[in-house]
């Protein structure tokens, strides 16, 4: 893609554009075996794109570099709501059991129940009871890329501790390395990782228009030297080179690569240190113009020999380095080598003679003919089997600690060899496995995920070994089994990276959540309690989702009713479900229901059901299609194909059927009119169709303000669920005006980014806006929206001087919020963060704490007055679960006490923190059902 970003810089965002999307189906040809980016279980390119056209600046084309930096350090000027403020304790609700993609992962030399584990948008965590539970220590103000994680190991130095930040791959700009997770620098700890704090030789202050060849903005690994008694050694691979420390990062040198006077760039680096102190190094070299790509030893960190065998490729990519720890001198070497080898990468063996260990002083046996070059296909054509490193995204090779014959290598998938590759025997042990049913959710490893990261065997067990992965934190009992188990450890290690979320609609206390995620499919809860489990119930990149309002579907038999409620869900380039599952999540049936023929669908391809009737569905693209017999469409068990049942184009949503055209990125319809549809597009118009409904033929209407960015991507276009002409529209690019406002249906727009931007004119560093939400119950009007930084609110729009106020600065905090949604029947917000998973609320309102005079319920609070605890006394007869809000008299919610079956609840006098309530009078909402009823408490 390098080839493009010349003829981007010179000729400007539109013919780059438009290159871009004419090669985009040839790239990643190793992965796609010529295919569409909708056959691949989870597609990099897809999602690279994706972020790229949510983020670039349309002026430049770029992401700015150093923007997560500067947009972190901007937001602290903004105000954060507190308890005086009206704000409501924002509730953690998991996936407790799922993490995301973990690229950082470590063990204590000093106690191996102690976990270090990253995830790239989701912080540090820590377990200290091997990974039974997991803690997090980044600071919610603190950066939450992380990447790779190191450890002092001399003695008397264990409590020091580096991460380094900036994930280069999937989550980049198309032009350019930066991105939504780039870096700023090192984090260091010297309390064992229980704190973090910046280490400021590493922070980047150069911001330039393109990548930096000397920053620490994307930082692959850190590695310590171990046998340097003297001076706290430290050595960083980072884009282009290696940076050295001797005083543990209070300054740096450059000693390998890193030369600015060097045309090119090499995008992928590593390094690793033998407890002896000899180090060896990684540069890629993509083409000829980066001269120092190679494969390098060094015994001092200052002096290095390129000891790359003759015979290796010409041009590679990412090379991961693997010590043998039975023998250091042995080392195993894989390689990304587009065109050249098996599968397109090379694997080598080093044996270390003598000097400086080149020429005849090492040994090299190339083993690339033995790299796992198998096949097993999915229904739709994508190969799960052979080695795939997707492009270098994932990539590993570890060499058991007692034998230099067992080596294990990574990509999509984990493969052991019993003799280092020297024969083309191997074990498929993690990641994918071959389902001869040919359906995708029996494609996955059991108990394990694709996309392998980083993997640790236990010192004191080395048949035990500990997974890096895009599902998180996976352990094994016993890797040389003949038949690999896994079990998870993302006990709390909540870095679900999250798209979508949708709750059950209605007059319901529901506590139902679905979300789609990053590479992990759709989960699915039922319960408000944080340490029960999330059932997963699709695959794929999970994408937008939708339940249906609480009702009946015939069984299979068509005699008896089940009350199972219906769920649409859809994953990556718009494939679509009707499914059914039961009370738990467990999946009861499904069947696809995307259009036949359909196409022009986005990564994470939006689609909304009507507000008001389960039976009418509208989904985006390059066009909207609505499906208005939903109702009908049986479900078979069809996996694989695309239907025609209830499909309709309307006809005035056109965008175009060429690769130039805009994809339709967001779209909403009001409960107050449901024949009135609108949707914004990927280049920043927005258009409003009147007789969405009734006439597919219906005609749009363009209502794109003046003022609008231009060439911005439409994030979110939310429309006020009690007035069809109230409209909110977000813009997620960076250096544009983010927010707008339209009370008259869009024949005006007002500018109510306000606060959220640095300049009057979008420039600077506000963060991105990905969601807005309008809670509207008809008595509170409430403004919400999701950024790169979190999430924000306000009760009171005021064109420019709008003031968004940050909620949950200490439990949601900086993680990216991609989707918001709620329900006024119980006060209902859901957020859903892409790194740090679902958080919800309960607004307060005015009517949130009065009864409704139709639902009055027989309860009461005894003892009342009472000093330590007042328990619920029910007069009503009705058995079934209950559970209450305790707020105070400024509407504040203390605490939530959990639901429980029967007429016992009882509140302990304290919030939710664990802290006394203050004397006073205490307003008690307690829920049955569909029924609440209020109580008032005083406490002395």
């Amino acid at each position: 893609m390098k080839k493009y970003l010349l003829a981007f810089t010179v000729l400007g965002f539109s013919l780059f554009y438009t290159l871009w999307m004419a090669q985009s189906s040839f790239s990643f040809k190793e992965n796609r075996q010529s295919l569409n980016a909708a056959e691949m279980p989870d597609d990099r390119e897809g999602l690279a794109q994706y972020n790229y056209e949510r983020l670039r600046d349309p002026k430049t084309g770029e992401i700015p570099i150093n923007i997560r930096r500067q947009e972190l350090l901007f937001v602290t000027s903004l105000p954060q709501r507190n308890a005086a403020s009206r704000s409501t304790e924002w509730q953690n609700r998991g996936p407790y059991n799922l993490g995301g993609r973990t690229r950082a992962l470590s063990l204590d030399i000093t106690d191996e129940d102690i976990i270090l584990a990253g995830q790239v948008s989701g912080g540090m965590w820590r377990s200290t009871d091997g990974g039974a539970s997991f803690s997090k220590t980044t600071a919610p103000l603190q950066l939450h890329s992380t990447t790779c994680v190191a450890q002092d190991k001399r003695i008397g130095k264990t409590d020091t501790w580096y991460y380094g930040t900036g994930e280069e791959y999937a989550i980049v700009s198309a032009s350019s390395f930066s991105a939504r997770f780039s870096g700023d620098g090192i984090f260091k700890s010297i309390n064992g990782g229980k704190n973090w704090t910046q280490l400021p030789s590493t922070i980047s202050n150069t911001p330039t228009t393109l990548e930096s060849k000397r920053d620490f903005d994307f930082v692959w690994e850190i590695a310590t030297n171990p046998a340097n008694s003297n001076e706290d050694e430290v050595l960083a691979a980072v884009i282009n080179g290696i940076w050295r420390s001797t005083d543990g990062g209070i300054s740096w040198t450059s000693v390998l690569g890193l030369d600015t006077a060097v045309a090119g760039i090499s995008m992928y680096t590593d390094v690793a240190i033998t407890s002896t102190g000899v180090m060896y190094a990684t540069i890629s070299k993509e083409n000829i113009s980066e001269s120092s790509g190679g494969i390098y030893r060094s015994t001092d960190g200052v002096n290095w020999t390129n000891i790359t065998p003759i015979g290796f490729a010409g041009s590679y990519s990412r090379i991961e380095i693997g010590i043998a720890p039975s023998d250091e001198s042995q080392v195993y070497f894989i390689a990304q080598t587009p065109g050249v080898g098996a599968t397109g990468h090379s694997l080598w063996k080093y044996h270390y003679l003598s000097g400086d260990g080149s020429s005849t002083g090492g040994q090299w046996i190339n083993r690339t003919n033995n790299i796992p070059n198998d096949h097993c296909f999915t229904w739709d054509n994508f190969d799960v089997q052979k080695f795939n490193s997707q492009s270098s995204y994932n990539l590993l090779v570890v060499v058991h600690p007692l034998d230099t014959n067992i080596v294990i290598i990574g990509g999509t998938n984990l493969y052991r060899s019993y003799d280092g590759f020297s024969s083309p025997i191997y074990d498929w042990v993690g990641g994918y496995r071959c389902d001869t049913a040919l359906s995708f959710s029996g494609y996955s490893y059991p108990n394990h995920h694709s996309d392998e990261h980083k993997l640790l065997f236990l010192p004191s067990n080395p048949s035990v070994a500990i997974s890096g992965s895009d599902g998180g934190v996976i352990k094994s009992e016993n890797i040389l089994a003949p038949t690999v188990a896994w079990s998870s450890l993302n006990n709390g290690y909540n870095t679900g990276q999250f798209y979508t979320c949708a709750i059950e609609p209605g007059n319901t206390t529901s506590e139902v959540i679905v979300g789609g995620l990053q590479d992990n499919g759709t989960y699915f809860t039922n319960t408000a309690d944080y340490k029960q489990p999330w059932a997963k119930v699709f695959y794929g990149d999970g994408s937008y989702c939708a339940i249906a309002h609480n009702k009946y579907y015939p069984s299979p038999k068509g005699t008896e009713k089940k009350s199972e409620l219906i769920y649409y869900l859809s994953w990556q380039n718009g494939k679509l479900y009707k499914l059914t599952l039961g009370d738990n999540g467990e999946q009861l049936r499904r069947t696809r229901i995307d259009q036949k023929g359909g196409g022009g669908y986005g990564f994470i391809n939006p689609f909304i059901l009507d507000p008001l009737d389960d039976n009418v569905m509208y989904v985006s693209g390059n066009v909207i299609r609505r499906n208005d017999s939903l109702n009908y469409i049986p479900i078979t068990e069809n996996e694989k194909l695309p239907i025609t049942q209830g499909w309709k184009t309307l006809q005035g949503s056109s965008m175009g059927n060429s690769i130039f055209a805009p994809k339709i990125s967001s779209l909403d319809i009001s409960e107050a009119n449901t024949d009135l549809l609108y949707f914004g597009t990927s280049d920043g118009q927005v258009f409003k169709i009147s007789g969405c409904k009734t006439n597919v033929a219906a005609s749009r209407q363009g209502i794109t303000g003046t003022d609008f960015p231009t060439g911005a991507y439409v994030s979110c276009v939310e429309a006020d669920r009690l007035d069809s002409n109230r409209v909110l529209v977000t813009f997620s690019n960076y250096g544009v005006r983010s927010v707008f406002y339209t009370i008259d249906g869009g024949a005006s727009w007002m500018d109510v980014s306000g606060n959220l931007e640095q300049n009057p004119d979008g420039t600077g560093n506000g963060p991105a806006v990905f969601w807005g939400h309008i809670y509207n119950d008809g008595t509170t009007l409430r403004y919400f929206v999701g950024t790169s930084t979190g999430l924000y609110s306000t009760d009171l729009l005021k064109g420019t001087q709008t003031i968004w106020t940050q909620e949950g600065a200490n439990t949601i905090g900086n993680v990216n919020v991609n989707m918001i949604t709620s329900r006024t029947f119980d006060n209902t917000i859901v957020v859903a963060t892409h790194g740090n998973g679902i958080y919800s609320n309960k607004i307060f309102t005015p009517s949130s704490i009065k009864e409704d005079p139709t639902n009055i319920l027989s309860i009461n609070y005894y003892p009342n007055p009472f000093h330590h605890a007042t328990s619920m006394k029910r007069n009503d007869g009705d058995g079934g679960e209950v559970y209450a809000d305790v707020f105070d008299l400024n509407g504040t919610l203390l605490k939530r006490i959990p639901k429980t079956s029967g007429k016992q609840l009882i509140w302990d006098g304290k919030n939710s923190s664990g802290n006394d309530a203050p004397i006073g009078i205490y307003l008690i909402k307690t829920y049955v059902g569909n029924k609440s009823a209020i109580t008032r408490v005083m406490k002395l």
